[in-house]
C-alpha cells in the first residue's frame, strides 16, 4: 500500500503546477457520536478555490460535506486516510476498520479523457486510486440509520428517494459505485485530472482538424501529437502544434491546427507534453475518415450511415439491437460484404431447410464462409450443426469450406479452446469491430480471414 501512495503523491507532485486546490467531496453516517465514511470523493482543481465548508445535507445521523483545501494539505489528508481516521471540516470521520485496505489504482480512465467523460463526466483524463472496503462490523449499527434517513431525506428541501440517490448526485459519483449490495461499504476515491486533452479531433477527407486543451503554465509549443494513419498502408510520425490558432481563457488555453493526410480510412492519435514524454501520453482519440474513399463498399454504406455508427452497434450491443437475432443476421451479412465477400442471408424467413444463417464466398483466395449468428453464449450442438454444414458445402463443392460462429456474447480463450475439436471458429463483437476496421482500410480479404479463422492464407 505504501507504495502506492508513494505514487499517488508523485504523480500530484509532478501535476502540482496544474492545481490550485483540492475539492472534497463525503457522505458519512453517525452512530454512537462516531461519523462513519460511505463514500469520499478527493478532486485536485485548477480554479483557485475558497477553503470554507458547504453542508448540502445535515440531517440527525446522515451528512454529505463538500471541503476545499490547499494543495499542500493534500499528503496529510492520504497518510490520515490510510491510518483510517481523519477531522475533516470539525468533523473526525473513520474511514476504515482495522485492517485498512491497500489503495488501489484503477487504470480504465488513465490517457483517456473520453472515458473519464463517460464514467465521471469530467472532461480530462484521470488517474484513479481508490480505496475500499466492505466493513462488516459496522453493518449491524448502521442498518437502523438506513431506513430513518431515507425517510427524512423525501422530505428535505431538496428531495431525495434515498441515501443512495442522494450520494451519486451530490459526489456526482457513477452510478456502479454506489449499488444497494454495497451500500454499507466504505470507499474514498483519489482523482488526478492531468490538465492536458484533446478537445476534438475531425479526419474528411485529406484534411485532419485537431484541438487541444491545456493548462496554461504549459505552453503551445510543449505539446507534440503522435498520429497513426491507417489505410491500406500504416503511417506513423509526429507532429507538433507550431502555427495553430490559440484561444486562452484562464487557466486553460485551446489550440487548433490542421494537418494533411491521404489515403487514410481512420487516425489513432496521441497528445502529450514533451516534458511529461518519459510518463506516456495524456489524451487519445480516434477519429474515422468521413469521406474516406478506400471502400467503395464502406463508403456507400456510410452515405446513409455516417460512419457506420448503427452498423457497429448492431455488431456489438444487444440492446441496440433489442435483442433480435435477425439484425445481428443482417448486420453480419453486411459486414461480410463490407470485407469482400459475395453474401447470402440464406437463412433469412427459412428460404431453404437445414441451411446456415449466412454463406460468404471469396475468389482470392477461393472458400466459403459458412456462418452461424446467436446473440447468445452458442451451445456444443450448434458448434456441431455448424461443423456438418460447412462440410456439406465443403464436399458438395469441392471448395474450402471454413465454420464460423458469430455471437454478441464475448467468448473466453478457455471457452473457444473448448470448440476447437468442432474446427469452428468463434467471433465476438471485439473481432467484428475489428473487422470493420480491416474493410474500412481496404483490407484485402487475405488478412481478413486471419481474424475469420486464426491462421494464415
Amino acid at each position: 500500500m505504501t507504495e502506492r501512495i508513494s505514487e499517488c503523491l508523485e504523480l500530484f507532485s509532478l501535476r502540482s503546477g496544474f492545481y490550485r486546490g483540492i475539492d472534497v467531496k463525503i457522505a458519512a453516517v453517525q452512530s454512537d457520536e462516531t461519523w462513519y465514511n460511505l463514500r469520499t470523493v478527493i478532486l485536485p482543481v485548477a480554479h483557485k478555490t475558497p477553503t470554507e465548508n458547504e453542508i448540502p445535507i445535515d440531517l440527525e445521523g446522515f451528512r454529505i460535506l463538500h471541503k476545499r483545501i490547499p494543495t499542500d494539505k493534500f499528503p496529510k489528508l492520504l497518510t490520515e486516510i490510510k491510518n483510517g481516521i481523519s477531522e475533516i471540516g470539525g468533523m473526525k470521520i473513520r474511514f476504515f476498520s482495522e485492517p485498512t485496505p491497500s489503495l488501489q489504482r484503477n487504470d480504465y480512465c488513465r490517457g483517456d479523457s473520453g472515458k473519464s467523460k463517460e464514467r465521471w463526466n469530467i472532461e480530462w483524463p484521470l488517474d484513479l486510486y481508490e480505496w475500499r472496503s466492505s466493513n462488516v462490523e459496522w453493518q449491524n449499527q448502521l442498518s437502523d440509520i438506513y431506513g430513518d434517513v431515507d425517510m427524512r431525506l423525501r422530505c428535505f428541501d431538496q428531495p431525495y428517494k434515498d441515501i443512495e440517490e442522494a450520494i451519486l448526485d451530490l459526489l456526482q459519483l457513477p452510478k456502479y459505485h454506489f449499488q444497494k449490495y454495497q451500500s454499507r461499504d466504505s470507499s474514498c476515491s483519489v482523482l488526478l485530472p492531468n490538465f492536458v486533452a484533446i478537445e476534438s479531433a475531425r479526419l474528411e477527407g485529406e484534411k485532419l482538424d485537431v484541438s487541444a486543451k491545456f493548462h496554461e503554465s504549459l505552453a503551445p509549443e510543449d505539446l507534440f501529437l503522435s498520429i497513426i494513419c491507417y489505410g491500406r498502408k500504416t503511417i506513423r510520425y509526429r507532429e507538433d502544434f507550431k502555427g495553430g490558432k490559440v484561444d486562452a481563457s484562464s487557466p486553460f488555453v485551446c489550440i487548433s491546427k490542421s494537418f494533411k493526410v491521404a489515403d487514410v480510412a481512420d487516425v489513432q492519435l496521441y497528445l502529450f507534453p514533451i516534458k511529461m514524454k518519459v510518463h506516456g501520453h495524456c489524451d487519445q482519440k480516434t477519429s474515422r475518415n468521413v469521406k474516406a474513399r478506400l471502400n467503395l463498399r464502406v463508403a456507400c454504406h456510410e452515405v446513409f450511415d455516417r460512419e457506420s455508427v448503427i452498423l457497429r452497434e448492431w455488431l456489438t450491443d444487444p440492446q441496440k439491437i433489442k435483442k433480435d437475432s435477425k439484425v445481428f443476421e443482417y448486420a453480419v451479412v453486411t459486414l461480410l460484404n463490407m470485407c469482400g465477400f459475395s453474401t447470402e442471408w440464406i437463412g433469412f424467413k427459412n428460404i431453404a431447410r437445414e441451411a446456415p444463417d449466412i454463406l460468404a464466398y471469396s475468389s482470392e483466395p477461393e472458400l466459403i464462409v459458412v456462418g452461424e449468428c446467436t446473440i447468445k453464449m452458442p451451445e456444443p450442438s450448434k458448434y456441431e450443426l455448424l461443423k456438418e454444414r460447412a462440410e456439406r458445402v465443403g464436399d458438395e463443392l469441392g471448395l474450402r469450406a471454413i465454420a464460423v460462429m458469430f455471437t454478441l456474447k464475448s467468448v473466453s480463450w478457455n471457452e473457444k479452446g473448448k470448440v476447437w475439436p468442432y474446427d469452428v471458429t468463434t467471433l465476438t463483437p471485439k473481432e467484428l469491430i475489428q473487422l470493420h476496421d480491416m474493410a474500412a482500410r481496404a483490407k484485402p480479404v487475405r488478412e481478413m480471414l486471419y481474424v475469420l479463422t486464426g491462421r494464415h492464407w
